[in-house]
């Protein structure tokens, strides 16, 4: 049981007040034993060629997640383009790709 005293009087949590218990800036502890997150663990991003793209996939044990990777292949239209911002996957016809390879030359 739990209790505090407050003005010498003995208070227990009532099932409402355990219910609407709020922690601010839970620790890693907390965040695992009260509301069941648990390590995540990253496989290391095995090496692709342009041709190919890394597709996460997840394992889960008693107290870990484990994040394995894939290894697809791209369509023959499709590509990936890197903006610095964020990665778009446009489609594009394969004759359109050698003729912008061409210019970069």
């Amino acid at each position: 049981m739990l209790g505090k005293i407050i003005d010498g009087t003995l208070v227990v949590p009532s099932k409402n007040e355990r219910e609407k218990l709020v922690i601010s800036n839970p620790t890693k502890e907390q965040l695992k034993f009260i509301m069941g997150y648990k390590d995540l663990i990253i496989d290391k991003e095995p090496e692709v060629v342009e041709t190919q793209n890394l597709v996460a996939f997840y394992e889960e044990t008693d107290d870990s997640i484990l994040q394995h990777w894939k290894i697809e292949d791209l369509e023959k239209n499709e590509i990936y383009f890197d903006n610095n911002t964020e990665t778009e996957m446009l489609t594009v016809e394969l004759e359109e790709l050698e003729e912008l390879e061409e210019l970069e030359e």
